[in-house]
């Protein structure tokens, strides 16, 4: 009798409700097994990777990529940059250090990056009076990274605001900080893979050395 209970309730969860859950358990399953299946492939085909939001995400560099090897591993709609005039429609071999790119994924994707063998050790860009789309370069306080262009005794040469959007950003989290407080600067943390905008009050030319 004990047996014939056990057996009845197997085909009942088998044939109803449960079913579905088994189901759908199993298909998560599977997509996670091919989720970590494309991690693991991701490490052995690049030297390091970003994985990307579903929308939009802010991504940068820490080194010289080599455009020929990096690759978006999933589908983009859009990736552009910011140029200082404005948006202007790019790809992932564009990408430099101390830049930032936005790019939008239909569904979950990786920024895959292959570093180049023999690279400049700086990278540099012009800023322009206005706002600018940056990156770090390097894993350091803002205050450091950022020290040539402080506005020592507010002369308006140089930075006034720093903004991290941390919806997009990879790392940094939301901040909107006045420059005019330096010790408001040196406080935030910025990270190579992550973007930021920043406003000067004059141009001028921003460069790191890499690590």
């Amino acid at each position: 009798m004990a047996v014939e209970t056990a057996d009845t309730a197997l085909d009942t969860a088998i044939t109803g409700g449960v079913t579905a859950t088994i189901v759908a358990a199993t298909a998560a399953l599977d997509a996670a097994v091919a989720a970590l299946e494309t991690l693991t492939a991701m490490w052995t085909d690049y030297d390091t990777f970003l994985t990307l939001n579903v929308g939009w995400t802010l991504i940068s560099t820490d080194k010289w990529i080599d455009p020929a090897t990096s690759a978006w591993e999933g589908t983009v709609d859009l990736a552009f940059m910011y140029t200082g005039v404005g948006f202007v429609e790019v790809d992932l071999a564009d990408l430099e250090p101390v830049q930032a790119l936005y790019v939008k994924m239909d569904g979950s994707g990786w920024a895959g990056l292959d570093y180049l063998a023999a690279a400049p050790g700086m990278s540099a860009i012009e800023l322009v009076q206005g706002w600018n789309l940056i990156s770090s370069g390097v894993a350091t306080d803002a205050g450091a990274i950022l020290s040539a262009l402080q506005d020592i005794g507010n002369q308006g040469t140089g930075l006034t605001t720093l903004v991290s959007q941390g919806s997009y950003n990879l790392t940094s989290g939301d901040w909107y900080i006045d420059a005019s407080v330096w010790a408001s600067v040196t406080a935030a943390a910025m990270d190579p893979f992550d973007g930021y905008w920043i406003y000067m009050n004059a141009a001028k030319s921003f460069g790191v050395i890499l690590q």
